[in-house]
């Protein structure tokens, strides 16, 4: 037994090795003196080897401490930033939002894959590069967040009594008291229009704090459109510019008519047109419903227009075809004549309609706005006079 000891207690000082095939734990190694009369409680600093059976615990009890995790990333925070400057957040507003800073190390010898975040359980945004990780963030309404952040590294994953794992997680809960959010929804980053052409400006815009007065569309600074009512949606017609790359952002003011914030900001191109303006050619006509027809909420209706191209054809494959707008949103997109999809309104109000052709040169032009009454429900009637299958006789009148 003694000697089992003094060679367990040996082999339990050089990292790595084993005891029994059991990985040994990292214990300082005892003299021959410090097992003499065995049986017989002896003091070693703080500890007391009274006997065999004491010892063989103490062994078992570390055997247990040394299977929890020693080599794993670091995360947290970022000191004197967002979070970390703490809670609550009086106002979180576009386009600078609320970045998330984060500071993280990887585990010895290793590298750091990512930081991925997360906002009450959804993710957010993952960032790679060098600590400090930033993700930015804007939320789409005022309330409770929790929000964590979880590195991951490329150590390998061990298990046993060298327990490691290769990721680390860092939670803040946080109360965001206001938000102002405005969202460039269309046209996207990057995208291309030719000289000419008609596009849809659409936006978003959310304020928990007060009331959107107007939303406002600037091309490298020149206001180029105005929304007054939501959804705050403008479609630009016969765009002048010269060929060429455009910075268009979107502002919204509020009901004080000085507070405002501005979208994130796209980059729109512009292409060099190829026919003859205004029209190019093109020809497209919003054919039903008319203004005069009969429409109620969650009853489906059919959208029709014609549309042609005098110097060329619409084609029937995207981005060709008709695309429909129903108060700026899009309803749906038909490549193939009779140009046609189905809407189902949703709130009763006075709805703008139009059509959209593209033609093969993709020049894009709108139709004539067509306005429809959407009601709460369709109007019934009942005629309750004359009877079913009731006779009459000519030249006398009938009260119906």
């Amino acid at each position: 037994m003694k000697t089992f000891l003094r060679r367990f207690l040996s082999a339990a000082s050089v990292p790595g090795s084993t005891v029994g095939g059991v990985p040994s734990p990292r214990l300082r190694s005892l003299s021959s003196s410090d097992l003499r009369g065995v049986g017989a409680p002896r003091p070693q600093g703080n500890v007391f080897v009274a006997s065999a059976r004491a010892l063989t615990a103490l062994c078992a009890v570390t055997l247990l401490a040394a299977t929890t995790a020693f080599a794993t990333p670091t995360i947290s925070f970022t000191t004197g930033l967002f979070p970390a400057t703490g809670s609550p957040v009086a106002l979180a507003a576009t386009p600078a939002g609320l970045p998330i800073s984060v500071t993280a190390a990887p585990t010895a010898g290793a590298t750091i894959v990512s930081v991925s975040v997360s906002v009450n359980g959804t993710v957010v945004g993952v960032a790679t590069g060098a600590s400090p990780f930033t993700v930015n963030w804007m939320p789409s309404a005022a309330g409770n967040f929790a929000i964590s952040a979880t590195v991951t590294d490329t150590s390998a994953v061990t298990t046993g009594a060298s327990a490691s794992v290769n990721t680390a997680t860092v939670i803040a809960n946080v109360v965001v008291n206001a938000v102002r959010s405005l969202t460039l929804n269309a046209p996207a980053n990057n995208a291309t229009v030719t000289q000419g052409s008609d596009v849809m400006l659409r936006s978003s815009a959310i304020m928990s704090d007060g009331l959107v007065s107007k939303v406002e569309y600037f091309l490298d600074g020149v206001l180029v459109g105005t929304a007054s009512t939501a959804p705050y949606n403008f479609p630009l017609q016969n765009i002048s510019n010269s060929p060429g790359s455009y910075t268009l952002f979107a502002r919204a003011t509020a009901s004080d008519l000085s507070t405002t914030f501005d979208s994130t900001s796209v980059t729109l191109n512009v292409a060099a047109a190829i026919g003859t303006a205004p029209s190019y050619g093109i020809t497209v006509q919003l054919t039903a419903p008319q203004t005069t027809d009969v429409i109620a909420v969650g009853v489906p209706v059919s959208v029709t227009s014609s549309a042609s191209d005098s110097d060329g054809f619409i084609p029937g494959t995207a981005p060709g075809g008709v695309t429909f707008y129903a108060d700026g949103d899009p309803i749906g997109t038909d490549l193939t004549a009779p140009y046609s999809v189905t809407w189902t309104p949703t709130v009763a109000k006075t709805v703008s309609l139009r059509a959209l052709a593209t033609d093969d040169k993709a020049n894009t032009k709108f139709s004539t706005p067509v306005s429809v009454s959407v009601l709460t429900s369709a109007p019934s009637v009942t005629v309750s006079a004359p009877a079913n299958n009731s006779s009459g006789t000519i030249g006398i009148p009938i009260s119906i």
